[in-house]
């Protein structure tokens, strides 16, 4: 264990002298940009068409790229709930599971200066069914 901590020193050195941070920045991919107006109901069920998503085949993810925050709730002192507006200020739900674990300074204010990498889906609960956002993370 000494041995492996004197390696990933001398290899962290070796890197920072002959390479470039950025070439080690994390990527967040995503399939098109989106305003939170567009996605709609009728968007989701065309949506739909192309499942089932799996394995080599995931669900579509959109950027919503500094969206209006309308609502900031905290849940179970580390998951998120939003309501996220477009630019015609029409809002939309959505939910970030383990949020506050990724970057507990999150707030409110910091938030919207983020892109959010989101899926549609639909919310069901009580027999109600809802469309909402499911947020994958934001940069």
């Amino acid at each position: 264990a000494a041995r492996f901590e004197e390696f990933r020193q001398t290899l962290n050195e070796h890197l920072s002298v002959t390479t470039d941070h950025t070439q080690y920045a994390r990527e967040t991919f995503f399939d098109v940009d989106a305003d939170p107006t567009e996605i709609t109901e009728k968007f989701v069920l065309e949506l739909e068409k192309l499942e089932p998503f799996g394995h080599k085949f995931p669900e579509p993810v959109l950027r919503l790229s500094s969206p209006r925050i309308q609502d900031f709730k905290v849940l179970k002192e580390k998951h998120l709930k939003l309501k996220v507006c477009g630019t015609r200020g029409v809002g939309i739900d959505a939910i970030w599971f383990n949020a506050l674990v990724r970057d507990p300074a999150l707030s409110a204010e910091t938030a919207c200066n983020k892109a959010f990498y989101v899926t549609p889906h639909w919310n069901e609960w009580q027999g109600r069914k809802k469309l909402q956002l499911r947020i994958h993370s934001a940069v």
